[in-house]
């Protein structure tokens, strides 16, 4: 990526006809193994690189992007993002493209380890785990072991003087089992650890894979019921996933269609729920100076204490509402991360998601439960109404609670309600949390879940 070449495009946008231009430029380096069944390994590497070129004239917007990094490109990909936005509809609110600002310093986005990391220590990786799920119990059988890592390194620069700079490691480790049993089989057990740093830590991640699975393999009985459902990090992050933290983005604001509107400052939640988005999170997946439009990274409370403080917005949306850019214009797809995010237009989205922590240890809130079900993980969310709130997703699985002890899994159950209703029913929080890609969650205990069994 060559800054020189970025400055010149500028400057000939403008030259060209263009009241604003935006270029957004970015590099990736990567490297990934998947073993399937055991046995199947599937290596990427990948190294990618492009500029993604917005326009605006008479507040009409135009999009187009490059992959090869000269002038005749850039000069092409220019020209064809000032055509299409000639023959757009104007956005009648738009006001501008962000301006220059101060950006923070966020620790622990890049460890040199991982830049040059050879790719024979992720296939290490990969080998050890299989390797130690073979020595566990006969009973559990690997479906997909994936781990990889890669640097990525951003440029944003636009025609009113923003120029800006990220960049980022990663290192992931997924483990994906089925326990199996005489005729009984579980649900794809699954386990996932990632961090910026060189810091990934397998052997909890086994034996929390072989300990969930070994449990899942163990049936129990339960009966349809509304019940108290403790809630997996896993779990609740795919139902805020197409529920709550879609409502609460700039987008759902400015169309009206937020059931959230005009509710700042109402108690929308239980008092023991605090939710953060912040975009400096100390190794934080989705973290950086700043978003992919060039605004400042920032922390902002969403909830606290179950009260509604705010929305997140991307410069369109925070501008064309009154409001400002919150620093949440991402370009990355929110239910599966882009790998060409040049080839995106920004929009509000979250960054790294935080759940404030409880008081109580996840063995203390399970103890108090009388009557009750741990949801692990589920299918279905993507159907969830995200409007209204309503869900009906497949438990896969569902552990029993009777008497304050797991007892064992519900094959084929289900769970519904309405995650906005549910909210004000969450009654404990734990102290543990996990980190699911870009949140970082606890288990939730919430009342009052519609539980269907078999």
């Amino acid at each position: 990526m060559d800054e020189e070449l970025i400055n010149w495009a500028i400057d000939k946008g403008l030259e060209w006809g263009a009241d604003e231009i935006e270029i957004f430029s970015t590099y990736v380096d990567s490297f990934g193994i998947e073993v399937l069944l055991g046995m199947f390994p599937k290596t990427s590497k990948n190294i990618d690189s492009g500029a993604g070129i917005r326009v605006i004239k008479d507040k009409k917007i135009g999009f187009s992007y490059t992959t090869s990094f000269t002038k005749e490109s850039f000069e092409k990909a220019i020209k064809e993002a000032i055509s299409s936005a000639s023959a757009s509809v104007p956005l009648k609110d738009w006001v501008s493209l962000p301006e220059p600002d101060k950006y923070p310093e966020v620790r622990n986005l890049v460890d040199s380890k991982l830049v040059k990391l050879d790719p024979d220590e992720i296939m290490n990786i990969t080998k050890r785990i299989i390797s130690m799920l073979s020595e566990k119990d006969k009973r559990i059988n690997p479906l997909s072991i994936s781990s990889g890592a890669g640097y990525s390194k951003t440029i944003i620069a636009n025609s009113r003087g923003v120029s800006v700079q990220n960049e980022k490691t990663l290192i992931y480790v997924g483990v994906g089992v089925m326990g199996v049993e005489s005729s009984k089989r579980t649900p794809m057990i699954f386990e996932f650890d990632s961090s910026t740093l060189f810091d990934i830590k397998v052997d909890p991640l086994v034996e929390t894979v072989a300990e969930e699975t070994l449990l899942t393999l163990k049936e129990a009985k339960g009966r349809n019921e509304k019940a108290t459902v403790i809630f997996h990090p896993f779990a609740f992050s795919q139902l805020l996933t197409y529920t709550l933290i879609e409502v609460l983005s700039g987008d759902y604001v400015k169309r009206g269609v937020s059931p959230y509107i005009d509710k700042i400052g109402e108690t929308i939640a239980s008092e023991i729920l605090t939710l953060i988005d912040d975009g400096t999170l100390e190794k934080g997946l989705v973290s950086g100076k700043s978003d992919d439009e060039g605004v400042p990274m920032q922390r902002k409370i969403l909830i606290e204490d179950g009260e509604l403080k705010g929305f997140y917005f991307d410069n369109y949306t925070g501008k064309a509402t009154g409001n400002a850019s919150t620093g949440n214009g991402l370009r990355y797809e929110m239910h599966g991360f882009s790998t060409t995010p040049y080839a995106n237009l920004p929009k509000p989205q979250p960054s790294n998601l935080i759940i404030k922590e409880g008081d109580e240890k996840l063995e203390e809130i399970i103890s108090e439960v009388r009557n009750g079900y741990m949801l692990i993980n589920l299918q279905g969310a993507h159907s969830s109404n995200t409007e209204s709130g309503d869900f009906s997703v497949a438990a896969a699985p569902l552990w029993r609670i009777e008497n304050g002890e797991i007892v064992g899994s519900l094959p084929g159950a289900m769970i519904s309600g309405n995650m906005y209703q549910l909210l004000k029913h969450i009654t404990h929080i734990s102290k543990e949390t996990k980190k699911i890609f870009h949140m970082v969650l606890p288990y939730i205990a919430i009342e009052n879940v519609n539980v269907v069994v078999k």
